[in-house]
């Protein structure tokens, strides 16, 4: 049953990415995004002379993630996130049409950073794994993975919450739809808004004095 064994993959992601959150001393922050997406779509028929590109349709996006890896250039940022997708284009016929593909995504990102003395910027790149919640296409596929790159910046005035905005693209890896007969694959663009709070790093014990080292 694919619905299933797509929920147990899910709840294995949920229990993996539960790890570094029981792992304290592992994290480095944790927060929530909100943004808006645009996305579109190619659409491959059997005969490979029937090639289309649907137009970008709006649409919005939210996640829920932690951050953790303790090091000065580079930490690792898992992400629940909420992404609607899909494509618009136009018809003689009909006028214009929508297309909606709305999924419920594990994302895990490498971060590069640079802390600066008020502001952050970072560049980060990782996977998707992408389950679909529902769609007005038929046969779409309920698990695929995508891949995402992209670029943002911290602000630091208010620390330990921090504020960023960010801009990630996100291609398929694998085809959303493969049907025989009609393959679609999607590709979006975020503008991401997010807030996050930065866990302090515990001081060293000190040493007593005139103690020994042991």
């Amino acid at each position: 049953n694919m619905r299933l064994q797509k929920y147990f993959i899910l709840f294995s992601l949920l229990f993996m990415w539960m790890i570094p959150i029981s792992q304290a001393q592992f994290i480095k922050g944790f927060g929530a995004t909100v943004g808006a997406t645009f996305s579109n779509q190619k659409w491959y028929e059997q005969n490979p002379e029937n090639q289309y590109k649907l137009k970008y349709k709006a649409g919005g996006n939210g996640s829920l993630f932690v951050e953790y890896i303790d090091h000065k250039y580079y930490r690792m940022i898992s992400e629940l996130q909420y992404n609607m997708k899909g494509a618009r284009g136009r018809r003689d016929s009909i006028g214009e049409f929508k297309y909606k593909a709305n999924y419920l995504s594990f994302n895990n990102f490498f971060k590069i950073r640079q802390e600066l003395y008020d502001v952050t910027p970072y560049a980060l790149i990782g996977p998707r794994l992408e389950f679909l919640l529902n769609s007005n296409i038929p046969t779409m596929r309920s698990m695929h993975l995508t891949a995402s790159g992209g670029i943002g910046m911290e602000f630091l005035y208010k620390r330990p919450w921090i504020f960023f905005t960010e801009v990630q693209y996100n291609p398929d890896v694998m085809k959303a739809r493969n049907a025989d007969f009609l393959k679609i694959r999607q590709n979006a663009w975020e503008i991401r808004l997010g807030i996050k709070y930065e866990r302090k790093k515990k001081a060293d014990c000190p040493r007593p004095r005139g103690g020994k080292n042991f």
